[in-house]
């Protein structure tokens, strides 16, 4: 129970926080107080210190929304990476040949095993 009230507490002290944002990115832009949302910032402080169980239940639906947006977000998110730097790389390299990891077989090489450049390692004085 003690890490739902810790959750409900860093939940009520991270809303406090963005709601005070808000309201000062409100006051300095247009020059405008809303009275609401500074009472329900002050209610998220009040609340946070001094009955944080009863910031359980929302933290824990916060947190299923979380989650919610994540199933739905997160493939859209990779998709959109995979699709705008690994993919554009991907044509670039066959456009142009480039083997990165030599996989390409020639069949005039007996063997594909490399020698090693430098022999002996010291592992006396490695750092």
């Amino acid at each position: 129970m003690e890490s739902n009230e810790k959750k409900s507490k860093n939940f009520g002290y991270t809303f406090f926080v963005i709601l005070s944002f808000v309201n000062i990115y409100l006051y300095y832009n247009y020059e405008w107080y809303n009275f609401f949302l500074i009472l329900i910032t002050l209610v998220f402080l009040f609340l946070t210190i001094t009955k944080p169980k009863l910031l359980i239940f929302p933290s824990l639906y916060w947190e299923k929304f979380g989650l919610f947006l994540g199933r739905f977000f997160s493939p859209i998110i990779l998709s959109l990476v995979y699709l705008f730097t690994i993919l554009p790389i991907n044509l670039i390299l066959r456009i142009f040949s480039i083997d990165l990891i030599n996989i390409k077989t020639n069949n005039s090489n007996k063997t594909y095993w490399t020698d090693r450049q430098k022999r002996k390692t010291n592992f006396r004085n490695q750092f």
